[in-house]
């Protein structure tokens, strides 16, 4: 009797737990039938987890429909085989619809290398969003746990990862992996796999134990096996206090992060595969605001990498004007006095090329077509009543627009590519100046100067399209017409 007594009392606490934790994950829990996908590997953790659900499902149906899913990663031959068949045999046990997948992890890292647990992640959570997509699910839940939880903290720790990596494993984050995009929720974050265990000894169930989890030439295991343990002898309570100083950091980060993304959205200049940053403001800010605009950046860029080191940001805040580096094999920022670029790439080789523009003839009237540009030229009379001024006017990304005192062209007019020994008489300036000291001056990065279009009138200088048109050429009180020159991105 005292027994079924301690299984009830035991079992009603822990599948409260579940619920506390699923209701953290979603407003919507005993609103509307959510659908939910479970990820179950056999073991303690995830097998409490899906008899717990069970239950709870069991006494409410309208709350929720599970769904599982098991990825066979084929590493230990047989004993992989005998977890699959142990996990569907549970599912169809339960009458729980269930998906299965097979993947062979190894020879998936003899191609691709890298870390193996990563591998092993990023198959699984392209498996569930496939899953997801398919049924359209509410959410996708795993079973981490609390022991989880410590041993992610200490791991990024020890990686050198920034306050983000402190704040440990999300209760709930929304994923994409494969262009497959859900919400990954945790429910058990406050749950210890102590509990599991017992949980399991309670219903009188028997998980699988996957012995690679003993083995420490995983770093994750390294930290479960030897360094918890030591640590636990200087203080038996270091679990619960890395937890409190996890959630201490998470609080306090979130109010990082709320300045951040205001500095981000004022500094960031945000394409397709491109991300500037006005540097001259950004280097105003606060170091911790900076280090985590440039996380943010990279993150954006690349969504799925998380192992960005701190030596990695701090090599980017303190490199020199026209630096070019790699922080991640998908990424490259390039210094520039005027901004920080942040490029996506797609080969870890690939680096910018530009076409250079030979000499080209523009049509003194009409369209006139050059490689990636459209150049539109006309003529006009000036209104008496209304002069154009010079006003450097960017249209768009990849299209200028320019006003010249026609008087003072000199026909035809040509465009090209920067040569040496070229002088340009910027806005202001009685004298010529060195294009080359132009373009420093102006902060135009190195790797752009040659895709440049540079406008010629006679033997002179007469705009660097998209910067500035010489001050010769400008429009004056005394001008009685003008060219306007239009140059068109063909995107």
């Amino acid at each position: 009797m005292k027994n079924v007594q301690k299984k009830e009392q035991y079992t009603s606490y822990f599948e409260n737990k579940i619920i506390r934790g699923i209701k953290k994950c979603s407003n919507d829990y005993g609103k509307i039938n959510l659908k939910l996908i479970l990820g179950v590997s056999g073991g303690p953790d995830s097998l409490s987890l899906l008899y717990s659900l069970y239950r709870i499902n069991q006494l409410y149906p309208k709350y929720f429909t599970l769904y599982g899913a098991h990825v066979n990663h084929c590493l230990r031959s047989f004993n992989s085989k005998k977890d699959a068949e142990f996990v569907t045999s549970t599912f169809e046990s339960l009458k729980i619809p269930y998906y299965v997948k097979s993947m062979d992890t190894k020879i998936i890292h003899d191609l691709q290398k890298g870390s193996l647990e990563e591998i092993m992640r990023h198959g699984r959570y392209s498996f569930f969003g496939e899953i997801s997509k398919e049924i359209n699910s509410d959410l996708v839940i795993t079973a981490h746990t609390a022991d989880d939880q410590v041993e992610t903290i200490l791991m990024n720790f020890i990686r050198g990862s920034g306050l983000n990596g402190l704040t440990g494993i999300q209760q709930i984050s929304r994923k994409t992996f494969e262009n497959f995009s859900f919400l990954l929720a945790r429910p058990m974050l406050e749950i210890s796999s102590e509990e599991t265990n017992e949980y399991c000894k309670q219903l009188e169930l028997s998980p699988r134990i996957d012995q690679t989890n003993h083995s420490t030439r995983f770093t994750r295991n390294k930290i479960r096996h030897e360094i918890i343990p030591n640590l636990s002898k200087i203080n038996p309570g270091i679990k619960k206090n890395i937890l409190n100083l996890s959630k201490i950091i998470a609080d306090e980060y979130e109010y990082i992060k709320e300045i951040t993304n205001k500095n981000f959205a004022s500094l960031a200049k945000l394409n397709t595969d491109m991300i500037e940053i006005c540097r001259p403001n950004f280097e105003k800010l606060h170091i911790n605001i900076r280090r985590n605009i440039i996380r943010k950046a990279i993150e954006n860029l690349d969504p799925q990498f998380k192992n960005l080191q701190k030596i990695n940001i701090e090599e980017i805040l303190n490199s020199k004007t026209g630096k070019e580096l790699k922080p991640i094999s998908t990424i490259v920022v390039y210094i520039d006095k005027n901004t920080l670029t942040f490029k996506r790439t797609s080969d870890e080789s690939e680096v910018e090329n530009f076409k250079l523009l030979k000499p080209k003839k523009i049509s003194n009237q009409g369209i006139t077509k050059i490689q990636d540009w459209t150049i539109e030229v006309t003529r006009h009379a000036i209104n008496p009543n209304h002069n154009p001024k010079y006003v450097n006017k960017k249209t768009t990304s990849t299209s200028f627009i320019e006003k010249f005192d026609l008087n003072k062209i000199e026909f035809p007019i040509f465009v090209r590519s920067r040569q040496l020994g070229d002088r340009f008489q910027p806005l202001g300036m009685e004298s010529t100046k060195k294009l080359q000291d132009f373009f420093v001056d102006n902060g135009i990065p190195k790797r752009l100067r040659d895709s440049i279009p540079i406008v010629i009138s006679g033997n002179k200088l007469l705009w660097i399209v998209g910067h500035q048109i010489s001050d010769w050429s400008k429009i004056t009180k005394n001008t009685t017409g003008f060219l306007e020159i239009k140059f068109l991105g063909n995107n």
